[in-house]
């Protein structure tokens, strides 16, 4: 009888043992899945972007009481002639974006301008000239200081910039090319864009996502600046590849009013879906100017459309080859798209 007992007593505190481990091997395993379901929609919002749009909320919204309070005050012709020109330039940016929990994401302002209009580099188009689209592609490290640095080897040209989201000085970057009169893309972070030193903090975008997360998770990307023009891709991945994905980035892009700048080799999914869709502004640039090459023939093979990539360190030497081109002049990629 005593032995049955210890026999049951045996069973039970295996049952226990057996039965918990289930327990705490289900919720470590449940754990880990929403922490990488977590870590793979999560899109690094820079502080600085964040600070802006509460300060640009609460100055939006003290101005509307002040306009309020004085609508029967009489001023000046002079004054009511400043105030009226701020007023429109400022309702003018408020109508290209909305107000979404994750920041303020672009739209087609209500008269029908596009973002991509709006913050396009002014260019003025010479026909008689040949032309070098140039683009720059910055990187993770690049800071401020670095960028205001080479903005005087452009001289007057206005040209265009990529940059990574998840680049440390991105509200600071984005200032300093705005400022000078360029345009910039986002880069989207894709699994073979994000640098190895980032790949623990940044998510990348992923093919065969869910169209609501992947919608939720292009809109973080989107409000994380202003004035970018539009979103790029740098290098070849699966994303573009996914005729479902890149139906919804594209279908998203276009209805505000965005373009898309791919640089990997054609690419047979989005050459149709672009076919498809006449509201969407694309742009394919492959060529990449390589320091270590020799030469670079501008003048071989290309015509007034010709797009060149250039990474940020190769600059300098871009910059020696192109001028010894004298029939060539730079001019940022938007002013190929058409308007």
């Amino acid at each position: 009888m005593q032995k049955n007992k210890k026999l049951l007593t045996a069973w039970i505190i295996f049952g226990v043992c057996v039965i918990s481990f289930m327990l705490i091997t289900k919720i470590y395993y449940d754990s880990q899945n929403e922490r990488d379901f977590s870590y793979q929609y999560r899109i690094i919002i820079d502080e600085n972007i964040k600070t802006e749009n509460e300060i640009n909320d609460n100055n939006n919204y003290a101005k509307k009481s002040n306009s309020e309070e004085k609508t029967e005050v009489i001023t000046s012709t002079a004054t009511q002639s400043t105030n009226s020109v701020d007023v429109k330039n400022e309702s003018s940016e408020e109508e290209l974006y909305e107000k979404l929990v994750c920041g303020n994401v672009p739209k087609i302002s209500p008269d029908g301008v596009r973002v991509l209009d709006a913050f396009a580099a002014k260019y003025q188009d010479n026909e008689k000239q040949k032309k070098i689209y140039l683009i720059i592609l910055l990187n993770s490290d690049t800071t401020a200081t670095d960028l205001s640095k080479i903005m005087p080897k452009l001289r007057d040209n206005k040209i265009t910039f990529v940059i990574p989201q998840y680049t440390k000085e991105l509200s600071q970057i984005v200032e300093v090319i705005k400022t000078s009169g360029h345009e910039f893309f986002l880069q989207i972070p894709t699994q073979t864009s994000v640098p190895s030193s980032k790949q623990g903090v940044v998510s990348p975008f992923l093919a065969n996502m869910n169209s609501e997360d992947l919608i939720n998770k292009l809109y973080e990307l989107l409000a994380s600046t202003k004035w970018a023009i539009g979103l790029a891709n740098t290098t070849s991945t699966l994303l573009t590849k996914s005729s479902k994905d890149m139906s919804v980035i594209v279908d998203e892009l276009s209805k505000r009013g965005l373009a898309f700048l791919d640089l990997e080799k054609s690419n047979d999914v989005i050459k149709k879906i672009s076919e498809e869709n006449s509201e969407f502004a694309y742009i394919n640039a492959p060529e990449i100017f390589q320091n270590k090459s020799e030469k670079i023939d501008v003048s071989n093979n290309f015509a007034n459309k010709n797009v060149i990539s250039v990474f940020i360190n190769d600059l300098p030497a871009f910059m020696t080859e192109f001028s010894k081109q004298k029939e060539f002049i730079l001019a940022p990629v938007s002013a190929i798209l058409k308007r």
